[in-house]
């Protein structure tokens, strides 16, 4: 024997409590962010410079040109040059301990990013209040799916219409999956988003040698007959053991965060509802065969 009720219209759900074993959130598309009056800052207590020294080299190339002219035979015009000089010398400052550098300040009016995409960890062991839900109907429902026998009683058949049930109620509904394409999460605004003063450990960084070459000069100076020209370039070199950086503090704020056009798929797992209320069940026809 089946029970058919083709529809079945149930007016208020209410559900006094509600565990969620798992929900995972699949990657999160963001349409827009938007960042307003971004202030990072950083101070720095104490930098040490270890073993700091300069080298300064100067290469000095001397070029020569003689221009004699005679009457009758050819003009004398000979050129060349007569050495390059290198002269370098190297200024030891040994350890240098720079206190109280400035602190350091980035502002940004605003910022805009868009078609972001985020990941987001699984939510477990969760615990909702209660729940009311409204306006729930259910179309074709067949009670029991194998059917169903009474012993020693035969109905041919039976049809009814306009049966109400005043109410009716269920211990508990366990569901082993609920899943969704998407879940639109709309607009979402934070203001005054602040992060708190950070303590930065001790940084300390590997040897750095750092060189630069300057733009060479010319100098010119011209006799007449003897032309000298001196092309001076200036190298400088940097070397320092080891930068070592202590005490040193970070904190950023934010005026407003803004996320537009947000989109979450979503998925249930091992939903359970507890101590369900049903107020009303109206079934406007069914028929046993």
């Amino acid at each position: 024997m089946l029970a058919t009720v083709p529809e079945a219209d149930i007016a208020r759900l209410g559900v006094n409590a509600i565990s969620v074993g798992q929900v995972s959130i699949a990657p999160v598309q963001i349409g827009q962010l938007v960042l307003t009056n971004f202030d990072f800052r950083t101070a720095v207590g104490v930098v040490h410079l270890r073993e700091f020294r300069v080298t300064i080299t100067i290469n000095i190339r001397v070029d020569w040109h003689i221009h004699i002219p005679l009457p009758i035979v050819p003009d004398i015009d000979e050129g060349g040059t007569i050495s390059t000089i290198n002269a370098s010398f190297t200024i030891d400052f040994g350890d240098i301990t720079i206190p109280g550098l400035q602190n350091l300040s980035i502002h940004i009016d605003s910022f805009t990013a868009a078609n972001i995409a985020a990941a987001s960890n699984p939510l477990t062991n969760l615990q909702l209040g209660s729940v009311v839900a409204e306006q729930i109907r259910a179309r074709n429902l067949v009670l029991p799916a194998q059917g169903f026998t009474i012993a020693g009683l035969t109905i041919g058949s039976l049809q009814a219409a306009g049966i109400s049930v005043p109410a009716a109620g269920v211990d508990q509904i366990t569901i082993g999956r609920v899943h969704g394409e998407v879940m639109p999460m709309g607009d979402i605004t934070i203001t005054n988003f602040a992060l708190p003063n950070t303590a930065v450990s001790d940084i300390v960084s590997q040897g750095d040698d750092v060189s630069a070459t300057e733009v060479s000069q010319v100098l010119t100076a011209d006799a007449g007959i003897l032309r000298l020209t001196f092309t001076v370039t200036p190298t400088v070199r940097t070397q320092i053991d080891r930068l070592e950086i202590a005490n040193a503090t970070a904190s950023t704020t934010i005026g407003s965060i803004e996320l537009h056009n947000i989109v979450a798929p979503y998925e249930f797992l091992n939903l359970t509802l507890s101590q369900i209320g049903i107020d009303t069940i109206s079934i406007p026809s069914f028929a046993i065969s």
